[in-house]
């Protein structure tokens, strides 16, 4: 049977689990956890009071056995932030609070006449989670100056720890009238291994107007 002691608010901070302690915390982590803190009630009021007082009063002795999700609401913070206020049957509140990113890189770039070709690879990552990635490999494209630009080649992927893919959501090759040529993948993360541990996002890479355009969000 595991133990879980104290004041029972986690925090999952750009997939990092915090766990509130009575001791032995430094004053810069408990500025960040005040800080996380007053981002949440904000977020969800409804559930100020709740959260205020499980930080308050020692909790009893809580075990793992039969722990069930009950209450689990997200809403967005800043546009490239979320927080997640998820409770427990045993009344363990987490709180978590994530950012999503992406780096880029070109594998090679050549133009001819009014032809661009594009090789792209992109990384989409969580800030702090070294451990965590999807990387679209050798996503290839032609841009062209008088003409709808196309996607040639989806590339492939390779994952690594806590990320994991759902499923290939679009794929449509080539720029129309009425859109730009898209892929889109929905990625899951693991948070904690508690019930409702995962989360999901959405990476997109979209060509169209002569450029071409990545989006690292939350799935909605």
């Amino acid at each position: 049977m595991k133990k879980i002691v104290s004041l029972f608010v986690s925090f999952v901070f750009l997939f990092m689990v915090l766990p509130v302690q009575t001791y032995a915390a430094s004053s810069r982590d408990m500025d960040a956890r005040q800080e996380i803190l007053a981002i949440a009630c904000e977020a969800f009021p409804e559930y100020s009071n709740k959260i205020l007082s499980t930080v308050a009063d020692e909790q009893p002795e809580r075990t793992l056995q039969n722990r069930r999700l009950i209450v689990s609401e997200s809403k967005e913070v800043t546009d490239s932030s979320v927080m997640i206020y998820s409770e427990y049957s045993d009344g363990l509140v987490l709180l978590t609070y994530y950012d999503f990113t992406y780096t880029s890189s070109i594998n090679n770039h050549q133009i001819d006449g009014n032809k661009t070709y594009v090789d792209l690879t992109v990384r989409a990552t969580s800030n702090d989670v070294p451990t965590g990635y999807f990387e679209l490999r050798n996503v290839q494209f032609t841009l062209y100056g008088t003409a709808y630009d196309r996607i040639t080649s989806p590339g492939s992927y390779v994952t690594s720890g806590d990320c994991g893919v759902q499923e290939r959501l679009t794929y449509i090759a080539n720029e129309t009238a009425s859109g730009k040529a898209k892929i889109s993948y929905r990625l899951k993360w693991r948070l904690t291994n508690l019930p409702g541990g995962w989360i999901n996002s959405t990476l997109t890479i979209e060509v169209g107007n002569n450029r071409y355009y990545i989006t690292h969000d939350e799935f909605l």
